[in-house]
């Protein structure tokens, strides 16, 4: 079995490779931190990643390797057709996965100059595995100020037009979604249902088949049925999910026990009346 990690710890930050399950671990893509690795679902000996140091790093880019993750090779493309080189913080990547597009890939990259540190320094598509990009300049801006920290990219399994990008909460949304491999954008954070996503998106995921998928953020957990529909209604998953944190400096009542306050890690601060559910007060951290 051979397994991917990507890893950001200074020194030894890089993308990991392992043979055995997770047994043993060697360090075959090094010298700034991993923030995405994944092999190309057409072809097992190929792979992507890509090195993303917030701060800026020259060995920051998007990488590509034939041999399994033994060996890697910078991707930028040439001349007009390439990656930025400088003001280069963290990069997302996403393949277009459906077997009619395996070299089609997208990429997100934060921008890490001082000045416009956090803000999207630009989108790009490749579909030539990375011999030439093109910048997207219809994608809104979906994750500044915070490109560094919530940032994540998808392509639908099936259908390579469908891409989303998701981020931070900004004027534009989001989650942003494309039905037309990215030429232009829509906002689907709310579903006519009223089901809005929490801010500051981190993952996204399909379930096999395609049927479902999953959004994950600073608030829980999310899913729709409608990831290629005209519309899009979201699910709320986190009723039974005890994850919410609470800062310390929780506020009791004097008299009442059944009554208290207390301040969440981005979930708004929180009213206890004496049941199982709290009520929410105001949002922020």
């Amino acid at each position: 079995m051979q397994i991917f990690v990507s890893i950001d710890t200074g020194l030894s930050s890089g993308i990991y490779r392992s043979t055995d399950g997770g047994g043993s671990w060697t360090l075959p893509l090094a010298g700034a931190a991993g923030t995405e690795v994944f092999f190309d679902p057409t072809n097992p000996n190929i792979a992507y990643a890509a090195l993303g140091t917030v701060g800026g790093d020259p060995d920051n880019g998007v990488y590509q390797s034939l041999d399994g993750g033994l060996t890697w090779t910078r991707i930028g493309g040439t001349g007009a057709n390439a990656l930025p080189a400088v003001d280069v913080g963290r990069i997302e990547i996403a393949i277009a996965p459906a077997p009619s597009s395996p070299s089609t890939l997208y990429a997100g990259i934060q921008n890490s100059a001082s000045a416009s540190f956090g803000t999207l320094l630009g989108f790009f598509k490749t579909t030539d595995a990375g011999l030439n990009w093109t910048r997207l300049t219809n994608t809104p801006d979906y994750c500044t100020p915070q490109c560094w920290y919530d940032h994540v990219l998808r392509v639908h399994p099936t259908d390579a037009n469908i891409v989303f990008a998701g981020g931070s909460a900004t004027a534009s949304g989001t989650l942003m979604r494309s039905l037309d491999a990215g030429a232009s954008w829509s906002n689907i954070s709310q579903g006519p249902n009223g089901v809005r996503l929490h801010v500051d998106q981190h993952a996204l995921a399909f379930s096999a088949g395609a049927t479902k998928f999953y959004v994950g953020n600073d608030g829980g957990v999310w899913s729709t049925l409608d990831a290629a529909a005209p519309t899009v209604n979201w699910t709320n998953l986190n009723a039974a999910l005890a994850i919410t944190q609470f800062y310390p400096g929780h506020a009791f009542h004097p008299t009442d026990p059944n009554i208290g306050f207390g301040g969440t890690q981005d979930n708004g601060t929180q009213k206890y009346t004496g049941g199982l559910a709290w009520d929410l007060v105001t949002c922020g951290d």
